[in-house]
Order: structure tokens, then C-alpha cells, then sequence
């Protein structure tokens, strides 16, 4: 049986449900959103995770990617690269109408919305878990300002996830390999903002950790773990750590 191969390109709005499905799913296993999942409105993650697509579809300076199963034409990961300085290629994909509109729920039936908001209870403690994303939020964008100051020429990662069903076939590698490419053809340094577990695949690709964020997840959390098989018979969520590495152009 031959390998499956995938191909990557530029994502549209009709793919943003697929993409805000998959990366929904590509962090069940992340202790940090599962944390903040537990403070938040059921569904409201991953309506977060399709309205980040879309942003990133609909933004001037950034590029969505799409990886697709050559096979079937599934849409099995994405990877959002902003850029600083540059410009950067890539193809439409499928869709040549990149501002083509996506079904809208939210807009007439005025009943549903009302009564969803009007049953949904707060949360007990969730603010701490709101002072938790201020914090991490901030000291992203201060890093950002240190890192790339007017003038720099430069691309960042604004997320990857690929579909858990398809991991273990380079399909990240992939995508980081696409814009370490267009990096290092216009001598641009990238850098990115990394979860726990995705720092050794950055490494890989030449990635080197400049700062980090550790901070315990037991001082913002609104509950211990849940007991559904993902965190085990952990009693506590421990500490986590974001690091921020930078890739140098090669042959620059």
C-alpha cells in the first residue's frame, strides 16, 4: 500500500467548521485548555477555535494553510503563519472566492440565542481562569514588541493542529516545513509561541527556545481535573510552560 500523500494550500471560509473541528480535537490532550475549558460556557472553546480560523482567513498580513488528504480531499490539519515585512505565497486552494460567506446561526433565530444565554449559569471562579488568559495574553504581546519592532523581517506561527487520527504522518512537518521555507528564501527569522507538547517537533525544525512561561495551572483552575480518562487519576493539573523560539533564515 503507497503512503498517503497530502497536499498544502491556502485555506477559505468553507473550511473554517472542518478547521475549528480539528482544532477543538488537537487539544483534548492539552492540560492548559482542558483547564480553561472548565470556566467556560459549554461550546465556547470551540466557537473560539472557528472564529481564530476565520480571523486568520480574513486578516491581510497572515496566511491560513490547509493540509488535504490526497485521497479523499479531507482537510486533516492547518497551520496560520503571520508575517512581518514580507510577503508570503501561497496558493488559494480549492476556493478562488476567499471572501465567499459561511452559514451564519446566530442572525434570525432570535429565540434560540435568548434562551441559551438565559439559562447559562457563571461559573464559580471562572474569573480567576479569565485573569490567567489576561496574564498569558500580555506577556505574548510583550514579547511580541521585543522580538519584532518596526522594520523586522519576519513570520510567526499563529497555531497548527492536525487531525489526532492523522498524526505520525508529517503532516506538521509539513506545514512548519512551507513557511521555514518562504523564511529562509527572503532571509527572514520566524518564531513561535509554543505549547507544551509542541516544542520538540519546532526544535526539529531548527527552532531554538529564547524565553518561557511557567506558571501552575492549580492557582487559576475552578476544579481538579476531570476523571475521564485524559488526565488519569491526576488530583492536581501541575505546572506548564509556554516557550517562545526563533529560527534563524538559512543561508541568509
Amino acid at each position: 500500500m503507497s503512503k498517503p500523500t497530502f497536499t498544502i494550500s491556502r485555506a477559505s471560509l468553507r473550511d473554517v467548521p472542518r478547521i475549528g473541528e480539528i482544532s477543538t480535537r488537537a487539544f483534548d490532550n492539552d492540560t492548559h485548555s482542558q483547564m480553561k475549558i472548565m470556566g467556560q460556557k459549554p461550546g465556547s472553546f470551540a466557537e473560539g477555535m472557528a472564529m481564530g480560523a476565520r480571523s486568520w482567513i480574513e486578516s491581510p498580513r497572515a496566511v491560513l494553510l490547509k493540509a488535504t488528504d490526497d485521497r479523499d480531499g479531507t482537510i486533516v490539519g492547518s497551520m496560520a503563519w503571520g508575517f512581518r515585512g514580507i510577503e508570503l505565497d501561497a496558493s488559494q486552494g480549492d476556493d478562488e472566492e476567499g471572501t465567499e460567506q459561511v452559514e451564519e446561526t446566530d442572525g434570525d433565530d432570535d429565540g434560540k440565542d435568548e434562551g441559551t444565554t438565559e439559562k447559562y449559569e457563571p461559573i464559580p471562579g471562572a474569573e480567576r481562569i479569565n485573569e490567567l488568559e489576561a496574564m498569558t495574553s500580555k506577556h505574548l504581546h510583550d514579547f511580541m514588541h521585543r522580538i519584532m519592532p518596526e522594520g523586522s523581517k519576519c513570520i510567526f506561527m499563529g497555531g497548527i493542529t492536525v487531525d489526532p487520527k492523522y498524526h505520525g504522518q508529517g503532516i506538521g512537518s509539513q506545514l512548519i516545513r512551507w513557511g521555514t521555507e518562504h523564511a529562509d528564501r527572503q532571509g527572514a527569522f520566524s518564531w513561535v509561541h509554543s505549547s507544551e507538547a509542541g516544542w520538540p517537533v519546532f526544535q526539529k525544525h531548527g527552532f531554538k527556545e529564547v524565553e518561557r512561561l511557567t506558571f501552575d495551572m492549580d492557582m487559576w483552575a475552578v476544579g481538579p481535573p476531570p476523571k475521564d480518562g485524559v488526565f488519569g487519576d491526576r488530583e492536581k493539573w501541575g505546572e506548564y510552560t509556554f516557550r517562545y523560539m526563533v529560527r534563524q533564515p538559512v543561508g541568509a
